[in-house]
Order: C-alpha cells, then sequence, then structure tokens
C-alpha cells in the first residue's frame, strides 16, 4: 500500500472514531441531564389517624366526612374491624422539574354534640396525579364502617373511587367538574344517593344494598350504571346533556311502583334489565333522547310480562328506539 492510501485510511479511521466519540458524547449528556432534570424523588408524604382508644371519640355514633381536596385524586374505603375511625396515608413522586407546587393534604375535625365526628379534608398545591411530570400518586382514606355516615365530595380535577362493605350512609352526594367518579362494590342502606359532574365519567356498581333515591346527572360525561339485588325505596333518575348512558339491571326488588327516568339530549342510552324474580309493583320507565338512539333489553318472567309490570315510554326524536321485552325461563 503506498504512502498516502495509508495516510487516507488513517485520516477515515480517526474520522469515524471522532464520528463515534461525538454520538457518545452526546448520548452521555443526554443520560445526564435527564437524570438531572426528571430523576424521581419524592416530594411530599404524610399520614393521618383517628384513633378509637382516644377517650375524646368515645360517644361518637355518626361521622360526617367532607371531601373538599380539589385535586388530590384519592382511593376512600368504608371497611368491618378497622383498628381506627380513619386512617390516611398519601405519597407524591415527581421530578425537580415540576413545575406546580406539590400537593399538601389537610384534614380537620370537630366533635358536634358528644356524638358527630365532622371531618374536613382540604388540600393545596397544582400538581394531580394525571399531570406527565408525576411518575406516582397515591392518596388512601380508610374508614370504619360501624358509624352512620354522611359523605359529601366537591371535586375539581381530583379522581375519587370509593368501597363500602356494610355501611349506613344517611346523605351520599358528589359534585366533580372534570374528575371521574367511581363508586364500586357499594353494598349498604343509602338514604340520599346524588352523583353530578361536568366532563367526568361516573361510574356505580352496587349490590345488596337499599336505596331511597338515585339521582346521576353528567353534562358531557359518561354514565355507567349497574345495579343487582337491590331495593329501591324511591325513583332512579339519570341526566345527561351529550354523554352516553349505559345501564345494567338484575333482580331489582320494590315495595310500589317506581320511576326510572333516563333523560340524554344527544347521548346514546343502552339499558339492559335482567329479572329473573317476580316483581310486587310495576316499574315505570321513561327513555328519552332528541339526537341519538336508545336501545332496551329486557328479559324478564312470564309472570311479569302477563300482569304488565314493565311500562315503557321510549322516545327517541332523530335516532332510532330498538326496544326488547320477552320472557326467558330461569
Amino acid at each position: 500500500m503506498s504512502k498516502n492510501k495509508k495516510m487516507d485510511a488513517i485520516r477515515k479511521s480517526s474520522s469515524n472514531l471522532d464520528k463515534i466519540l461525538l454520538i457518545l458524547t452526546i448520548i452521555i449528556s443526554s443520560i445526564f441531564w435527564v437524570f438531572a432534570l426528571y430523576a424521581p424523588i419524592t416530594n411530599i408524604q404524610g399520614e393521618y389517624q383517628i384513633n378509637k382508644d382516644d377517650s375524646s371519640y368515645r360517644n361518637i355514633t355518626q361521622i360526617i366526612l367532607n371531601y373538599n381536596a380539589d385535586r388530590a385524586s384519592v382511593d376512600i374505603k368504608f371497611e368491618d374491624n378497622s383498628d381506627f375511625i380513619l386512617s390516611s396515608s398519601w405519597k407524591q413522586i415527581g421530578s425537580p422539574s415540576l413545575p406546580y407546587d406539590s400537593i399538601e393534604i389537610y384534614f380537620n375535625e370537630q366533635i358536634i354534640n358528644n356524638s358527630i365526628l365532622e371531618i374536613n379534608i382540604t388540600d393545596s398545591g397544582y400538581g394531580t396525579f394525571t399531570n406527565e411530570y408525576e411518575f406516582y400518586y397515591d392518596f388512601e382514606i380508610s374508614i370504619d364502617n360501624s358509624y352512620l355516615i354522611n359523605f359529601n365530595a366537591f371535586l375539581s380535577a381530583a379522581n375519587l373511587k370509593l368501597s363500602a362493605s356494610n355501611t349506613n350512609f344517611n346523605d351520599f352526594y358528589i359534585n366533580s367538574y372534570a374528575g371521574n367518579i367511581n363508586i364500586n362494590g357499594i353494598s349498604s342502606e343509602f338514604e340520599n344517593f346524588t352523583l353530578q359532574s361536568i366532563s367526568g365519567i361516573i361510574r356505580m356498581d352496587t349490590s345488596l344494598s337499599n336505596f331511597s333515591n338515585i339521582n346521576l346527572t353528567s353534562i358531557s360525561g359518561y354514565i355507567d350504571l349497574d345495579m343487582t339485588n337491590n331495593i329501591l325505596n324511591d325513583n332512579i333518575n339519570i341526566t345527561t346533556v351529550s354523554g352516553f348512558v349505559n345501564c345494567k339491571f338484575e333482580d331489582l326488588s320494590f315495595s310500589s311502583e317506581r320511576i326510572f327516568n333516563i333523560k340524554s339530549s344527544s347521548g346514546y342510552v343502552d339499558l339492559s334489565w335482567d329479572q329473573a324474580i317476580i316483581m310486587n309493583s310495576p316499574a315505570i320507565l321513561y327513555i328519552n333522547t332528541i339526537s341519538s338512539s336508545i336501545e332496551v333489553d329486557i328479559s324478564t318472567l312470564k309472570e311479569n310480562i302477563d300482569s304488565d309490570k314493565f311500562i315503557l315510554y321510549v322516545d327517541s326524536q332523530s335516532g332510532y328506539a330498538d326496544v326488547n321485552l320477552y320472557e326467558e325461563e330461569y
């Protein structure tokens, strides 16, 4: 090989090495800045407990729980055999570059008339667990279900998930602007049950419960109601402007006439009902939508059909309405 060719080969090899070193430098530099700016750190964590053994709470028979944390999404559980009247913990993990203040959780309590414990929960900060800058968020509240409960929640962007077993609610009210409401595994007695949302999703799944009345309202959010083996002491009202409504009923019981009002301006309505037990009183269903469609599928005993236990008024002004009421052998 000539001297010139050797020099060209050396130069080419040196050039390739420079390119490789440049690429490695860029990669290492990028990794450094990613870890420097976005490495996970614990922003905030804490806990709050109300001990049953504290003599201050000896005469408590009722709890008023007011959840007014606008952005702190939460998982609330009413449970048997709890060691505490209330036990809560929370943790938020984000990055140093988080452009918002971390969420702070505040509990405030007072005893009313020596027998009612009122607990107010609020927050501060602007980060939420849905924020793209955060890696982890968790906030849980566990409450002893042996007390009569009044539950009230006013949410802005926070999501709320709630489950309750063997719990007696005097009132149950949730109002959300954009956060999702997920009521799952309810097995209890309710006097008044109201869920309202502007654009958030409402999901409610109940079984083996008594309800005085149920009111679900949404502007543009999805409403999903699933009821199995429930006793209805009053009517059911579901209203949405543009959200989709999905109802699944199975073996509902009521001792007098019950009205089911389901209204939507432009949202699709889908109702399925499987009634394998004899109804003592009629169910009157008013299902109405203006510019969308309706599907109703009811299967039941011959006795319920012959005695006109299902009375349906279905109207869709510009969409189609498909209604099926038929006998099923169980």
